[in-house]
Protein backbone atom coordinates (compact mmCIF):
# COMPACT_ATOMS: atom_id res chain seq x y z
CA UNK A 1 0.00 0.00 0.00
CA UNK A 2 3.03 2.75 0.48
CA UNK A 3 4.39 2.16 -2.65
CA UNK A 4 1.01 3.90 -4.00
CA UNK A 5 0.65 6.73 -1.90
CA UNK A 6 1.25 10.20 -3.26
CA UNK A 7 4.20 10.95 -1.65
CA UNK A 8 6.26 7.91 -1.64
CA UNK A 9 7.13 8.09 1.94
CA UNK A 10 10.27 5.83 3.15
CA UNK A 11 9.11 2.59 4.53
CA UNK A 12 11.64 0.35 6.63
CA UNK A 13 11.85 -3.14 5.63
CA UNK A 14 13.95 -3.91 8.26
CA UNK A 15 13.00 -4.05 12.14
CA UNK A 16 14.10 -0.92 13.51
CA UNK A 17 15.45 -2.50 16.52
CA UNK A 18 18.51 -4.32 16.37
CA UNK A 19 20.89 -6.57 18.17
CA UNK A 20 21.18 -5.22 21.92
CA UNK A 21 24.31 -5.84 23.69
CA UNK A 22 24.15 -7.03 27.64
CA UNK A 23 27.45 -5.46 29.41
CA UNK A 24 28.13 -7.64 32.24
CA UNK A 25 28.52 -5.92 35.73
CA UNK A 26 27.59 -2.53 34.07
CA UNK A 27 27.08 0.21 36.51
CA UNK A 28 24.71 3.25 36.17
CA UNK A 29 25.86 6.54 35.44
CA UNK A 30 23.97 7.53 38.20
CA UNK A 31 25.70 5.31 40.73
CA UNK A 32 28.66 7.20 40.39
CA UNK A 33 30.33 9.20 43.20
CA UNK A 34 29.32 12.91 43.82
CA UNK A 35 32.68 14.17 43.74
CA UNK A 36 32.90 13.31 40.22
CA UNK A 37 29.70 15.05 39.61
CA UNK A 38 31.44 18.44 41.16
CA UNK A 39 34.15 17.97 39.25
CA UNK A 40 37.00 19.48 42.06
CA UNK A 41 39.17 16.32 41.44
CA UNK A 42 42.07 16.07 39.06
CA UNK A 43 42.01 12.74 37.02
CA UNK A 44 38.39 11.50 36.09
CA UNK A 45 37.94 11.04 33.09
CA UNK A 46 35.50 10.50 30.13
CA UNK A 47 35.61 8.27 27.44
CA UNK A 48 34.06 8.42 24.38
CA UNK A 49 33.17 7.60 20.36
CA UNK A 50 32.35 9.44 17.04
CA UNK A 51 31.29 6.83 14.66
CA UNK A 52 31.25 7.69 10.93
CA UNK A 53 28.58 7.76 8.60
CA UNK A 54 27.87 3.95 7.65
CA UNK A 55 30.12 2.74 10.43
CA UNK A 56 33.23 3.34 8.25
CA UNK A 57 35.19 5.24 10.92
CA UNK A 58 35.62 6.24 14.31
CA UNK A 59 37.62 8.66 16.44
CA UNK A 60 37.95 8.59 20.57
CA UNK A 61 37.98 10.93 22.75
CA UNK A 62 38.73 11.16 26.24
CA UNK A 63 38.46 14.18 28.36
CA UNK A 64 39.36 15.08 31.72
CA UNK A 65 36.12 16.49 33.37
CA UNK A 66 38.08 19.50 35.74
CA UNK A 67 39.96 20.61 32.80
CA UNK A 68 38.47 19.71 29.99
CA UNK A 69 41.95 18.38 28.19
CA UNK A 70 40.32 16.48 25.31
CA UNK A 71 42.56 13.86 24.05
CA UNK A 72 41.21 12.31 20.66
CA UNK A 73 42.55 9.46 18.02
CA UNK A 74 41.93 8.14 15.01
CA UNK A 75 40.62 4.48 15.15
CA UNK A 76 42.01 2.60 12.63
CA UNK A 77 39.79 -0.85 12.89
CA UNK A 78 36.77 1.46 13.68
CA UNK A 79 34.98 0.25 17.05
CA UNK A 80 36.97 -2.81 17.41
CA UNK A 81 36.94 -3.82 21.25
CA UNK A 82 41.00 -5.11 21.29
CA UNK A 83 41.94 -2.05 19.49
CA UNK A 84 40.29 0.40 21.23
CA UNK A 85 41.41 -0.97 24.73
CA UNK A 86 45.29 -0.99 23.07
CA UNK A 87 44.70 2.78 21.78
CA UNK A 88 43.22 3.82 25.61
CA UNK A 89 46.61 1.90 26.64
CA UNK A 90 48.79 3.80 24.32
CA UNK A 91 47.58 6.86 25.47
CA UNK A 92 49.28 7.06 28.65
CA UNK A 93 45.82 6.81 30.75
CA UNK A 94 46.61 3.47 32.27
Amino acid sequence: MYKNLRHRLKHRKRPAGGKKVVIPNKVSIEERPEIINKKERFGDWEIDTIVGKGNKGAILTLTERKTGFLLMKKLDKGKNAKALAKDIFSSGLN
